[in-house]
């Protein structure tokens, strides 16, 4: 297994395109508002942030919170937005995408599909060393762990909650507070999922492994 997980998802693009077309129709405001941040993210040239195009995405998560599909789509975006990409884990982050991703969990609670989304956009983010102190500071570790307990019977929560998890203990004392917080039973209780893939019971041994001598 790699250092960090990291996986590319070229098909997060083509779910933001569907979903903000869709929403359109729901809202013509917001639906303005995230068709043009779709054009933006067809033509991404590693240079968003210089364009203010991340902060008109994170803007819009900001002003419409109440709509589900809205947040599932953004926090998509920006998962897709900090994949392979460094500067951008900077310039989201710098822009309030860690706040806008807790901000999206913590609206909606229920949501699987915005607490998985969330999870990969922390989980991205968190390959940046600085980024994984704010995700901490920010209540990350407690949201990650409250997605995983809200949805036991979700895999695709539960693995992307691991993954997340995993990236964040690359800083020692994250590492202390993930304990702390109660994660070792939490990954248990996910790799004992019937649902459970091979890759998450592999991904939960490895971050047991991480937790084991702190």
């Amino acid at each position: 297994m790699s250092t960090y997980i990291h996986r590319e998802r070229d098909v997060y693009y083509i779910y933001i395109y569907i979903c903000m077309y869709v929403y359109v129709y729901v809202c013509t405001q917001a639906g303005r508002e995230f068709a043009g941040t779709r054009r933006c993210l067809s033509q991404d040239d590693g240079r968003l942030g210089k364009k203010g195009k991340v902060s008109a995405l994170i803007q819009g998560m900001l002003k419409h919170p109440g709509h589900v599909h809205v947040q599932e789509a953004a926090c998509e975006a920006l998962a897709g937005l900090v994949d392979s990409n460094a500067d951008n884990e900077v310039k989201v982050a710098a822009e309030g995408g860690i706040g806008a991703s807790l901000g999206a969990m913590q609206g909606h609670p229920a949501s699987p599909k915005v607490q998985e989304a969330a999870c990969t956009a922390l989980r991205n983010l968190a390959l940046n060393d600085a980024n994984k102190v704010k995700v901490a500071a920010e209540g990350g570790i407690g949201a990650i762990l409250g997605a995983m307990q809200r949805h036991p019977a979700s895999a695709e929560v539960q693995e992307a909650a691991c993954e997340a998890l995993h990236n964040l203990t690359f800083n020692a004392d994250n590492k202390v507070k993930v304990k702390s917080a109660g994660a070792e039973d939490a990954v248990k209780r996910a790799m004992a999922l019937k649902d459970a893939t091979v890759y998450l019971k592999i991904l939960g041994k490895n971050l047991l492994d991480r937790l084991k001598n702190v």
